[in-house]
């Protein structure tokens, strides 16, 4: 910001430019990277938990989907996710929910991260729900439900 300055008396006519330093500048610019730095690491890891519990719903959804189901042709066999009009690719196409098994009396479910989801929630990686509403996960993290 410049501010140009007209000063009367002995030095007439004497003009001056304020403005921010290089110094000033640079510290700025050093600060900003420094919350940047800080920053952007945590908001990857929120987006990353965020897309999980996505998922977590979906499969939830897909459960209730599957109990409904059983409720009118006593069977969970023969259900696929078109039934439950519940789209194959979730949390914008992060992860891929899949029917591994479903037989009469019992199904399994799971939702496997893609892409970048895969790599950045190692983790936790597949997640799975059973008939007995068993949550299940193939990483190492108790958190993953």
């Amino acid at each position: 910001m410049f501010c140009i300055r007209k000063t009367f008396g002995r030095n007439s006519f004497k003009i001056k430019i304020a403005g921010f330093s290089l110094l000033e500048m640079m510290i700025v610019v050093a600060l900003i990277g420094i919350l940047t730095a800080i920053c952007v690491p945590n908001y990857s890891h929120h987006i990353t938990r965020e897309k999980r519990f996505e998922a977590e719903a979906h499969l939830l959804r897909l459960a209730a989907a599957f109990e409904q189901y059983y409720t009118i042709h006593n069977t969970y066999a023969d259900m696929t996710l078109d039934d439950a009009e519940i789209p194959e690719f979730i949390a914008g196409k992060s992860y891929r929910l899949a029917i591994d098994s479903s037989t009469q009396h019992d199904f399994l479910i799971s939702a496997n991260p893609l892409n970048t989801q895969a790599k950045e929630d190692a983790d936790c990686g597949k997640l799975s729900l059973n008939s007995a509403l068993e949550k299940m996960s193939e990483g190492d993290s108790k958190e993953c439900w």
